[in-house]
């Protein structure tokens, strides 16, 4: 090296030394670039989600419900703020992650142009999410969900609840009702058809129909327990009065009554027994 000037040697070191330094300084800058990613915070194992609640539990196509999750750890404080819940739904659309507050995280469920009962699932905790069952018309809406753990493939338990939203056309204005045969007597069972119209007479279909018995004595009920039961494209719901009444007693009357969820309800129709 002695037989390179001394200037060019001086040069040379200096651009060395810059590059040396810029090259420190990207690679500084490469990691606190990495280390501001975030770290998404799970509950901790032995957490669980006390509560799963649609509000309202009942939305018409298009329609939004708010879902609030509250996170309880094993300790029995809710998890940190900023703990991440996953949230799923097999039918319409919910943002998929929430974040706690006070335990709390809260997102939106949207309603497409289906008709059913959507099953809106959330966890945290690490592993795999869960299937969901198709939405049947005869499940039930619950307004809120029992916690479960769900096995998983993940190191760390999984936290899950789930809550269920009735989603129906909101377009019926007049529910009439019908009972075949309107008197019971061999068969102990009577048809109960509920028809939809809207403001115009027509039959409206994919509408949740609730029936109910007023005042009965308890040996009647219905085969869908209170649950909604969805019009057919002929505006139609049908369910079942049953009786345990002895046939050998005397002639009373239930009184059979039908509602939807946006508050249209029937007159109440009489089924004799005996």
């Amino acid at each position: 090296m002695s037989w390179i000037p001394t200037r060019v040697r001086a040069h040379a070191l200096d651009a060395f030394k810059f590059w040396t330094s810029f090259a420190v300084l990207a690679a500084i800058v490469a990691g606190v670039a990495v280390s501001c990613n975030p770290v998404i915070m799970v509950a901790p194992p032995g957490s669980q989600i006390t509560a799963l609640i649609a509000n309202p539990t009942f939305v018409p196509q298009g329609g939004v419900s708010v879902i609030s999750a509250l996170v309880i750890e094993s300790t029995g404080v809710p998890v940190a703020d900023g703990t991440v819940i996953q949230f799923f739904t097999n039918l319409g659309t919910v943002e998929e992650q929430g974040r706690t507050n006070d335990g709390v995280a809260r997102v939106k469920f949207t309603a497409d142009s289906r008709s059913g009962i959507a099953t809106v699932t959330a966890l945290s905790g690490g592993g795999t999410a869960p299937s969901t069952a198709t939405a049947t018309a005869t499940a039930t809406a619950t307004a809120s969900g029992s916690p479960t753990t769900a096995p998983t493939s993940g190191p760390a338990p999984v936290t899950q609840g789930t809550v269920q939203i009735v989603v129906g056309n909101a377009a019926g204005t007049r529910i009439t009702l019908n009972a075949v045969p309107d008197r019971i007597t061999n068969s102990r069972t009577s048809s109960i058809v509920a028809t939809v119209t809207d403001t115009f007479g027509n039959p409206v279909a994919q509408v949740p129909v609730m029936f109910f018995l007023d005042g009965a004595p308890g040996n009647e009920r219905l085969d869908s327990s209170g649950n909604p039961i969805f019009t057919d494209n002929n505006g139609r719901a049908y369910d079942n009065l049953r009786t345990i009444a002895d046939p050998a007693g005397g002639s009373y009357g239930v009184k059979v009554g039908a509602r939807t969820f946006t508050g249209v309800t029937s007159e109440l129709i009489t089924v004799t027994i005996n």
